[in-house]
């Protein structure tokens, strides 16, 4: 019975330290939007990819903040003005083959 309680003990801390991390990316995430935002309202540049992996670090997290997440945690009062800034990323297909088609306007030959 001793070595249940003990591996009951271990997936608790588990389910802790679970926790402790989705609270500090979801702080990770919520820093990114705050900064893009402030950096929008004071019309200053901000690099992404840098405020990104200084949130990671802040809040000592594993990987860096996925930018679906930081999409979806903006508020809808600043959605369309920061959408832009976050789709500047080349979109990636499953094949790796994005086709592109360019239609030119119709002229006479």
């Amino acid at each position: 019975s001793m070595s249940t309680s003990s591996n009951n003990n271990s997936s608790n801390n588990n389910v802790i330290n679970k926790n402790n991390h989705n609270e500090n990316y979801a702080l990770a995430v919520s820093h990114v939007v705050s900064s893009l935002m402030k950096a929008y309202d004071e019309g200053s540049s901000l690099n992404l990819t840098k405020a990104k992996s200084s949130a990671a670090k802040k809040y000592k997290l594993q990987g860096i903040p996925r930018v679906s997440d930081i999409l979806g945690a903006i508020p809808p009062s600043h959605k369309a003005k920061l959408m832009p800034f976050l789709k500047q990323k080349p979109v990636r297909t499953a094949s790796g083959v994005a086709v592109v088609a360019v239609m030119s306007k119709p002229h006479r030959c």
